[in-house]
């Protein structure tokens, strides 16, 4: 591990310290994103449970399952 962390920064540096830094920076980015989906989810799980949206999502999902089963019956194999 040492040895790919050296590999990416100069030596005479302190690259345990930047090799920290870069999986805080990481961590932290993922947890925003986390919340982002988060908070999505509750705002648009409100329009996706009307009956509208329910009966179009269905009816995509029905011609998904249909185009996928035609290419399989007609695939060469």
């Amino acid at each position: 591990m040492s040895a790919f962390c050296r590999s990416l920064f100069r030596p005479g540096r302190r690259w345990r310290l930047w090799c920290s830094l870069m999986a805080l920076t990481h961590m932290l980015l993922g947890l925003v994103w986390n919340a982002v989906l988060i908070g999505g989810s509750h705002y648009f799980a409100r329009h996706l449970r009307q009956p509208r949206v329910l009966k179009v999502m269905d009816r995509l999902t029905g011609c998904v399952f249909i185009g996928l089963a035609a290419k399989l019956a007609l695939s060469r194999r």
